[in-house]
């Protein structure tokens, strides 16, 4: 998955909508989880100091679910979030690049 593969083919609210409505969350936070972590990874080449921000954010999201300061869904919400983020720096490349 390159560097657009978080600009999906659905809206990110439809995406929210058919996350929350899973009915195994658990198995949804691991393939969110999962593709961010991909995601940043990939950035690490290009952008190290961005890579280390995003992956940081990353693993506090991870740590308030396993400690239950977090719902599923408030975490769903984190990593949606953090995805607009990685997105959104990706545009910020895009421009200066342009």
């Amino acid at each position: 998955m390159g560097r657009s593969g978080l600009r999906g083919r659905r809206g990110r609210s439809d995406f929210r909508l058919v996350i929350l409505g899973m009915k195994h969350k658990n198995i949804a936070l691991e393939v969110l989880r999962k593709l961010l972590n991909d995601e940043i990874k990939a950035r690490a080449k290009t952008n190290l100091v961005k890579s280390k921000s995003l992956l940081e954010m990353l693993e506090e999201s991870i740590k308030k679910y396993q400690n239950k300061i977090l719902t599923a869904a408030e975490e769903i919400d984190e990593l949606i979030r953090l995805s607009k983020d990685i997105v959104k720096i990706d545009k910020e490349a895009e421009e200066t690049n342009a």
